[in-house]
């Protein structure tokens, strides 16, 4: 094999271990959708209803004349593919995990060969992005192995996916003057930007903002190419606005009064996935509010970080030596959010920590990348036992780490095909096999009253529900719809003020999930029994 070519070749076996997981997780676990709350339905969903109408779909959840931010390029994409194929939405979302991996993959090896400037950099920095952790985070924006199967097919992965790439253009533009593709690289620059903000806002605001950063901390840079890359912030979220399904300005103003209303630093424990989720959701107790969302258990942090934790160590180092202060500053920033949603709720600003993350592998993968570079393999031995102890020591935690990521991710994997579902002995592979037999009596403008928690994977078969699980800051009552689903199948409400919230969002089927007695008996007066698939129980629902 020809030396210019080794260092390729080596990281697309890293790649291949990546697909490895995929493709297992892809015949048979189904790792996004082993649990009944789990973020994948909402995705599902939204391609369910693209691909039931890709240039005028209705919200993809709740029947509501509203848009919805899942409606970004990509997924119209995929949508009109999945409809010429006639694929389900669950596994159109598994084949999106294949695409967006890739792109995340490429983001990175282009980014770290040009940042770090060395060709090894990018297995480096994929090493570490999938295998520097503890026990991992299984959460949208964790690079670990772990979630891969998990978030692959999330909007979230294949933005930072994205980021990445844009962080290569910009540093195209700043280091090399004599470029002669320099309106290509910077119009590519804007529309790359746009497109990352369409697919995930959150994340693209992220990596947009450590864009800036790079533009500002690179050194012996032309000023002018400095103006440029900023510039080009502003107008890709312009050219963002263009963009005819939904206006994410629009989106990101009113997101935090719609969708963030309680404080971020709490979760509710998951008691209802044991107990009837007919009759009550997550936090409808005082005891469950109480509860400390985990990314701000101290131990679940160092747990889940492991040597990951190392970066943000070295965050402070760099700042000191003022090196790399792009990503420092990335990192401190986000970390400074995630500290001040413990006393002021921020939206969203538990997820700063996952963010932050990245920013802290890639230090480690440069404090690694300054040990390596140049360095002979005869030569390992005496510069980390002798020369460098610290460094040599480091190196060996992290190639552990890397080791046991893939062990525990092949484990979670293994297991995942037999995870419990909100009952508690429902498994992954009933949840599927029970939503399509029910979804079968459905048509696709059926209004189905349930219980949010069970009502939640519903629309990435068929028909529409009342209230979902997550907020749409395109539907202008959310709220509304939520506490007539709570008073629907709250013990105390009279039969005439079901029948009132029935009429009121014009339901035509009732869904129930192991129901109480007295559930099930209103039910049988008010409709008939059309489907039965183990705890669920479908009832098509009389005209009044």
């Amino acid at each position: 094999m020809k030396a210019e070519t080794r260092p390729l070749f080596a990281y697309l076996s890293i790649v291949a271990v990546a697909y490895v997981f995929l493709i297992i997780d892809a015949i048979n676990a189904h790792f996004a959708f082993a649990y009944l709350f789990s973020d994948a339905w909402e995705h599902a969903g939204a391609l369910n209803a693209l691909m039931e109408s890709p240039f005028d779909p209705r919200a993809p959840h709740v029947v509501a004349d509203a848009s919805s931010a899942r409606f970004m390029p990509a997924y119209v994409l995929a949508a009109l593919v999945g409809r010429l194929v006639g694929a389900e939405s669950t596994s159109l979302l598994i084949g999106i995990g294949f695409v967006n991996t890739a792109v995340f993959f490429l983001g990175v090896y282009l980014f770290s060969r040009e940042y770090f400037r060395w060709k090894w950099a990018p297995h480096v920095v994929a090493l570490c992005l999938l295998g520097a952790w503890g026990k991992g985070f299984v959460w949208s924006n964790a690079t670990t192995l772990g979630a891969l199967p998990m978030v692959a097919g999330f909007p979230s992965h294949l933005a930072l996916g994205v980021g990445f790439i844009s962080w290569w253009i910009g540093l195209r533009l700043l280091r090399k003057p004599q470029d002669e593709k320099i309106a290509l690289l910077t119009g590519g620059l804007m529309l790359i930007l746009a497109f990352a903000l369409l697919t995930h806002v959150l994340t693209a605001v992220v990596t947009t903002a450590g864009l800036f950063l790079i533009a500002v901390f690179e050194r012996q840079v032309i000023f002018s190419r400095r103006v440029a890359v900023i510039l080009a912030i502003p107008v890709g979220v312009l050219l963002m606005e263009m963009w005819p399904y939904y206006s994410t300005l629009n989106f990101l103003i009113p997101a935090a009064e719609k969708m963030i209303e309680t404080e971020s630093v709490s979760e509710p424990t998951p008691a209802a996935q044991s107990q009837n989720v007919d009759a009550r959701e997550p936090g409808d107790t005082a005891e469950e509010a109480k509860d400390v969302h985990p990314f701000y258990r101290p131990v679940e942090f160092l747990t889940s970080y492991g040597i990951g934790v190392l970066g943000f160590l070295l965050a402070a180092w760099y700042l000191i030596k003022l090196r790399h202060l792009a990503l420092v500053f990335s990192l401190f920033g986000l970390l400074g959010i995630f500290l001040v949603n413990i006393f002021w709720s921020v939206p969203l600003g538990h997820r700063t920590l996952l963010f932050a993350g990245v920013f802290a592998h890639l230090l480690l993968s440069a404090f690694l990348i300054e040990a390596l570079r140049g360095m002979r393999f005869s030569e390992a031995r005496e510069f980390f036992v002798r020369s460098n102890p610290a460094k040599g020591v480091v190196m060996v935690l992290v190639g552990v780490s890397v080791i046991a990521n893939v062990a525990f991710a092949a484990y979670r994997l293994r297991s995942t095909a037999e995870v419990d579902g909100a009952s508690g002995i429902y498994t992954r592979a009933k949840w599927e096999v029970s939503y399509r037999e029910i979804s079968a009596k459905l048509a696709p403008d059926s209004i189905v009253m349930a219980a949010r928690p069970i009502a939640w994977p519903l629309p990435a078969f068929k028909g529409r529900i009342i209230s979902s699980l997550h907020g749409n800051p395109f539907v202008p009552d959310p709220r509304a719809r939520e506490s007539a689903v709570k008073r629907f199948f709250n013990y105390s409400a009279s039969e005439a003020e079901r029948d009132k919230i029935l009429n009121t969002w014009s339901a035509s089927h009732l869904l129930l999930f192991r129901g109480p007695e007295f559930l099930r008996r209103y039910a049988e007066v008010r409709g008939k029994l059309v489907a039965q698939s183990g705890p669920f129980a479908l009832y098509e629902l009389d005209d009044r």
